[in-house]
């Protein structure tokens, strides 16, 4: 996989290589006869070669300018966007004043994803018009049309047949991690080994946590009881899925990383059973106070031994 990306765009690309081996961090082993595959087996992840991992911005249209016109690039670039990507979420960038190499670059992503708060992001309508146009061009030239393949080996994949049931049929105790994605979405592909990640560690340490994925590509999001409860305009979006006290659903505002991702999972988690536990006393307290009461208020009577261990 030969990219353009460059260390100058800041955030996760601020430390890149030229040569990456991004592993897809699968928990099922690859083997071959009988033997464990070298750790760079393309099975087990995939190779990005970065030809302009240092180059910065200016270096990049230095370059375009000197081959004259025998380099093509985006016309949009000549009425003064920066950096293009899906249509919903790119706009002109945001004006600077300030003139650094660093500032710069910066300047240069600034009209992707506006108002968003990951930019790691596909906008749904026309990333999904796009899909469709590309299919039926691949169909018309009599070509198959594959969608990539994005590793969760322990995420339940979603579509409209099992939807409904498995969004409001969960056993006692445990909550559902719902990705909204396209195969075909850069961020989505980029998210992909987090998510993977995410669903094998809480497997193995927090198993009342199931992740589940829905290809929005693929169907419309079904409604639960004509009721339409997950809301999504961008992929990757994540919902959490919850039973107690009763059925609702959360919308996660964070950032698309295994450590924001699993905090706000577990922490609310801990702040719920803290809460319950909580409520629990206050019940305990108002029976007592009960108690007391129908008989006579007397200090004398003995307390509810229930209430020694809060």
């Amino acid at each position: 996989w030969i990219t353009g990306r460059r260390r100058s765009s800041g955030g996760e690309r601020s430390s890149m290589d030229v040569l990456e081996f991004e592993m897809l961090e699968s928990s099922v082993p690859v083997r071959d006869n009988g033997k464990i595959n070298q750790p760079f087996d393309l099975r087990r992840g995939r190779w990005k070669l970065n030809p302009l991992a240092y180059w910065t911005y200016e270096q990049v249209w230095d370059y375009i300018r000197k081959q004259h016109k025998k380099l093509p690039y985006n016309v949009l670039y000549e009425k003064g966007y920066t950096s293009l990507g899906d249509e919903m979420t790119t706009d002109l960038p945001r004006s600077s004043n300030n003139t650094t190499r660093d500032a710069v670059d910066a300047f240069e992503r600034s009209g992707r994803f506006m108002g968003m708060s990951n930019r790691t992001e596909c906008g749904l309508h026309s990333h999904i018009q796009k899909v469709k146009e590309q299919k039926q061009q691949a169909l018309e030239a009599g070509e198959e049309f594959n969608a990539p393949t994005l590793i969760c080996d322990e995420c339940v994949d979603l579509s409209v047949d099992n939807f409904e049931n498995k969004i409001t049929t969960v056993d006692e105790g445990r909550e559902l991690l719902v990705e909204f994605y396209s195969p075909y979405c850069g961020g989505c592909q980029e998210f992909a080994p987090t998510l993977n990640k995410l669903a094998n560690h809480l497997s193995l340490n927090v198993p009342k946590m199931q992740v589940a994925r829905f290809d929005i590509t693929e169907n419309e999001i079904p409604h639960i009881n004509d009721e339409e409860l997950f809301q999504v305009e961008v992929t990757p979006t994540l919902y959490r899925v919850r039973y107690t006290p009763s059925f609702h659903v959360e919308f996660y505002k964070g950032k698309h990383d295994f450590d924001s991702i699993l905090r706000w999972l577990t922490v609310t988690s801990t702040t719920d059973e803290e809460a319950a536990g909580k409520r629990k006393v206050d019940i305990l307290r108002r029976k007592e106070r009960g108690r007391r009461k129908r008989l006579g208020g007397s200090h004398s009577v003995p307390r509810d031994p229930h209430l020694h261990s809060f």
